[in-house]
């Protein structure tokens, strides 16, 4: 199975657009990026228009990007950050079959992304 590194979302969508990665599975995340320690990551299976075989994806994320496996993960997290004004902002455009929401968490604003099938 061919891995692909990503040291931004923003890498990633840029990449992701150019190959025609059409669906995405959260992996997991939260773990250290290779080769730098401290750095988040998500992991993620994606499938691309003109390939015949799943990949993977690491994508290191900021520290105002977070993803969920489930709405009710997120729901746990928003209610444990004590999270205000969570505004839906539909499907998200970087990473397709997620929804994308933003919130406040002690004055930061954080994008939190959970799986449409979720």
């Amino acid at each position: 199975m061919i891995q692909h590194q990503f040291k931004s979302s923003c890498e990633f969508a840029t990449w992701a657009s150019e190959n025609n990665v059409y669906s995405l599975y959260y992996l997991g995340g939260n773990m250290d990026y290779p080769n730098q320690p401290g750095q988040r990551v998500a992991n993620f299976e994606m499938d691309i228009e003109t390939k015949n075989e799943t990949q993977l994806a690491c994508i290191g994320l900021n520290a105002n990007e977070l993803f969920f496996m489930s709405h009710d993960e997120l729901f746990e997290w928003l209610i444990k950050k004590n999270a205000k004004d969570l505004v839906n902002n539909g499907s998200s455009d970087t990473f397709k079959g997620f929804v994308e929401f933003s919130c406040l968490v002690q004055g930061k604003t954080i994008t939190c992304y959970v799986g449409f099938g979720t």
